[in-house]
C-alpha cells in the first residue's frame, strides 16, 4: 500500500463522514452505520507492546539486597546495576529495583498502576530466540500448530462484547502479528498517511476503488472476502484532519518510532470507536 497524502491525523468526524460514504456508495458492508455512528463508549483498551528484540529483564528490574543480590553481582560482575550511588537503581518491593533509566514508570508503580511480574517463562524446549518469540504469540507453548493467537482467542472469549463493532483490534504494523492470528476484524496500519491502495492519479481513485468493490462484492470465498475486508479497511481510515489530536493530560509522545505508534494508537482510542486491544 502506498499514498501521497500529507495529513498529520484522523478527526472522528471525518472518520465517520468517510466511512458512511464508502459505506452508502456499496450497501453490502459488513460494518453496520450503527456501528460507525459510536463505539460503545465506556470499555477498557488493552494496549500490548510486544518487544520483538528481546527485553533482558534483569538490566530492567535487578536484585537490590540479600542473596538474590550476590548471586546476580557474581553472574554479572560488570553489568550489575548499583544499588545505591549515581545511576542507582529504583526501589520496588521485595528487595528488586527498577532501572533509572525507566524512571518514568516508578510513579506509576508506587500508585498502584504498575505491575512488575519477574522470572516469567514458558516450559518449552526451545533455544530458538525466534521459535520461543512465536509460541509466546500464540499463548500455547506446548504447541506451535494453534491456529489462533492468544489475543484473537481474548477477543473471542471477552464478555460484553457488540456483535457487531467498527474496530475490535488494531495491529500498529505493517503486518498482522502472530498473536492475532486468525482474526478477521484487525487492521494492520503503520502509518494511517499511507493506509490505502496505490490507485495511480486522485482522478482515477474513486472509479478504481468501486470497481474493486464491485469484483470483490460477489461469491463467498477468501480471496473475495479478504478483498472486501481491505476495501472496508480503506474505507475506515479514509478521512484525515488538518491538524493532530491533541493528546490529553499533558502527554508528550517521543519523535520515534515508538512514539508515533503509541500515539497513533491514543488517536484511535479518542475517536471511540471501539477499538478493545492494539
Amino acid at each position: 500500500m502506498s499514498g501521497s497524502r500529507t495529513a498529520k491525523g484522523i478527526t472522528r468526524r471525518g472518520f465517520v463522514v468517510g466511512c458512511s460514504a464508502g459505506l452508502a456508495v456499496l450497501g453490502t458492508s459488513r460494518l453496520s452505520l450503527a456501528g460507525v455512528a459510536g463505539g460503545g463508549g465506556d470499555h477498557e483498551v488493552l494496549v500490548v507492546v510486544f518487544l520483538r528484540g528481546g527485553a533482558d529483564g534483569l538490566s530492567i528490574v535487578a536484585p537490590m539486597d540479600g542473596d538474590d543480590r550476590g548471586y546476580y553481582e557474581a553472574a554479572r560482575p560488570s553489568l550489575a546495576l548499583p544499588a545505591s550511588g549515581d545511576d542507582a537503581l529504583l526501589p520496588l518491593e521485595r528487595g528488586f529495583g527498577l532501572h533509572p533509566a525507566a524512571g518514568a514508570l516508578h510513579p506509576l508503580y508506587q500508585d498502584g498502576r504498575l505491575a512488575v511480574i519477574h522470572a516469567a517463562g514458558m516450559h518449552a524446549d526451545t533455544r530458538s530466540h525466534f521459535d520461543a518469540q512465536e509460541l509466546m504469540e500464540l499463548g500455547t507453548p506446548s504447541s506451535r500448530t494453534t491456529s489462533t493467537g492468544w489475543i484473537t482467542r481474548h477477543l473471542a472469549s471477552a464478555p460484553g462484547m457488540p456483535a457487531e463493532i467498527l474496530m475490535p483490534s488494531l495491529a500498529v504494523s505493517d503486518a498482522q502479528p502472530t498473536s492475532l492470528l486468525g482474526s478477521r476484524e484487525t487492521i494492520a496500519m503503520d502509518d494511517p498517511d499511507s493506509f490505502d491502495i496505490d490507485t495511480g492519479g486522485w482522478r482515477w481513485r474513486d472509479v478504481q476503488r468501486l470497481t474493486l468493490r464491485r469484483i470483490y462484492r460477489e461469491g463467498s470465498g477468501r480471496v473475495q472476502a479478504a478483498g472486501r475486508q481491505a476495501m472496508d479497511a480503506m474505507d475506515l481510515i479514509e478521512a484525515y484532519a488538518d491538524e493532530d489530536i491533541e493528546p490529553a493530560n499533558g502527554a508528550q509522545y517521543p519523535s520515534t518510532s515508538f512514539g508515533r505508534q503509541m500515539k497513533l494508537v491514543a488517536q484511535i482510542v479518542k475517536l471511540d470507536i471501539g477499538l478493545r486491544v492494539a
